[in-house]
């Protein structure tokens, strides 16, 4: 939760064209508001955790309709959540000109859950409006330690707008799925490239940086473990490889000497006795490499031979 709301503060300090900016407070707004009807007059309140996220709504509420602050209210109701109030006029005003809430000739509610091509006038605007709703009910996971891995999602009210989410998203080639939790559709994304774009689309630069390196330090990490154990299981067996040997050189010694080998073999013998975990490489640069690492193999597995046709046990 750490990443999610770096990432988001990070989204909200992106400066905006005014357009952009509508675009970006109808998603957050959409995603994270509710609608309070009041004596046949519809306004709208927003809750949430994340102060700076109010905070960051109210200043472009300012902006956007050229509010006095006094006309929205951000206070503590609870222990750590806050609440953004309007005045009684500015809340259906922000409503009907973001084309969330619409009045019919007969006085009924018209509400759009997604936004209406008014307020996605071009690809900027598209990207700020998927930003909103990333802030208002958005979140994005890195891996840790319990095995959880990258997932990026916004949770939505509606079917609906879930489809739009991911319709969108596709619209900048970023893959993403549907799913139902709980009786709410959930769009979402699980590929690290994928969340990466979508984080740098949004504006979220720094935090898609912070993924780029987290995979790069892992990638350098797992490399580094596979060489490690590639090298721990080379040792593995030559050391196994050794005792067979040593084993077959002991069982020659008390039987018949290693006098009785041939010089060639004798050398090599001595040699792997006195250095049990030498590997073929050392073992050809202590004979002074007048002999590869291939022959000297293949008299260690003829000293096995020997050892074996004089009763031992294969060095096991």
């Amino acid at each position: 939760m750490i990443f999610s709301k770096v990432a988001k503060d990070e989204i909200l300090s992106v400066e905006r064209s005014m357009d952009a900016l509508f675009a970006l407070l109808s998603g957050e707004i959409l995603s994270a508001g509710s609608l309070v009807i009041n004596k046949k007059q519809i306004t709208f309140e927003m809750n949430s955790e994340n102060q700076n996220f109010l905070s960051s709504v109210k200043a472009q509420i300012c902006r956007c309709f050229r509010a006095n602050e006094y006309d929205v209210d951000v206070s503590l109701i609870s222990k750590n959540k806050y609440s953004l109030k309007l005045s009684q006029e500015l809340g259906p005003k922000i409503l009907d000109e973001l084309n969330i809430v619409r009045i019919d000739p007969k006085g009924n509610f018209l509400i759009n859950r997604i936004p209406t091509s008014e307020i996605l006038q071009d690809e900027e605007c598209l990207k700020s409006y998927l930003a909103g709703a990333f802030v208002g009910s958005g979140s994005v996971s890195t891996p840790n330690r319990d095995g959880g891995g990258y997932h990026m999602e916004w949770v939505c009210q509606t079917e609906e707008k879930a489809d739009f989410i991911c319709n969108s998203l596709a619209e900048f080639n970023i893959i993403s799925k549907k799913v139902e939790r709980n009786g709410t559709s959930i769009a979402y994304i699980k590929g690290s490239d994928d969340i990466c774009q979508a984080l740098a689309l949004m504006g979220a630069t720094k935090a898609m940086l912070k993924i780029e390196s987290n995979l790069v330090e892992r990638a350098v990490r797992n490399n580094i473990n596979r060489q490690s154990n590639c090298q721990s299981a080379n040792l593995d067996k030559t050391l196994v490889a050794s005792a067979k040997e040593v084993r077959a050189i002991k069982i020659i010694e008390e039987t018949i000497g290693l006098n009785s080998l041939r010089d060639s073999l004798k050398e090599v013998a001595i040699i792997r006795k006195e250095n049990p975990q030498a590997s073929l490489a050392e073992i050809s640069n202590m004979l002074g490499s007048k002999i590869t690492r291939a022959a000297i193999s293949l008299k260690l597995k003829q000293i096995i031979k020997i050892a074996e046709t004089l009763g031992g046990d294969n060095g096991e």
